[in-house]
């Protein structure tokens, strides 16, 4: 019959074994809810106290009337705090500083979070690259009043060296990684 043909299909057999152990891998790491950004930390406070005094404070990715927001839009930390953002919605999103000072790695999707310590003093804007209308603002006081977490509206100056970041479960961006 066609000798050659089934010479060239039992040479190629383990490769063609191997690639399609690796397409099913990857579609079943896929549908297991595997994501390119790694989730960083919970958002329950006392388990993720960094020093004493220090606290995690949670900004939530929401939707309203089909429209996404921070919330809270403008958060008052102290320096040495951590912030958490967790999406909350089915859309993906970013968290990212104007001034490039701290950004997500890749797109958070749902119930994933991005972690970032505020090391300075100043007023950290920032917005979601995906939807250029989502704007929020961290702003890091060195002393607080016994109200850690108030709205207030912007007045200290944008920092001019980075704050510190913490990824304590892998990946991240800048020196982090």
């Amino acid at each position: 019959m066609h000798p050659f043909v089934s010479l060239s299909n039992q040479r190629f057999r383990p490769l063609w074994a191997l690639l399609t152990g690796i397409v099913v891998l990857s579609l079943a790491l896929l549908a297991w809810g595997g994501s390119t950004t790694t989730a960083a930390a919970s958002t329950k406070a006392p388990s993720l106290a960094l020093k004493k005094g220090h606290v995690v404070h949670t900004v939530n990715i929401m939707e309203k009337n089909g429209r996404f927001f921070f919330s809270p839009a403008t958060l008052t930390i102290k320096v040495g705090d951590s912030v958490v953002w967790k999406n909350v919605t089915g859309a993906p999103h970013t968290v990212t500083s104007d001034t490039g000072v701290f950004n997500t790695h890749g797109f958070l999707t749902m119930n994933h979070t991005f972690r970032f310590t505020f090391s300075r003093t100043g007023t950290y804007h920032y917005h979601c690259n995906i939807h250029l209308y989502m704007h929020a603002t961290i702003i890091v006081k060195s002393a607080l009043s016994n109200n850690q977490s108030s709205s207030h509206s912007p007045t200290s100056p944008t920092p001019t060296t980075p704050p510190s970041m913490s990824h304590p479960g892998g990946g991240g961006y800048g020196g982090g990684y």
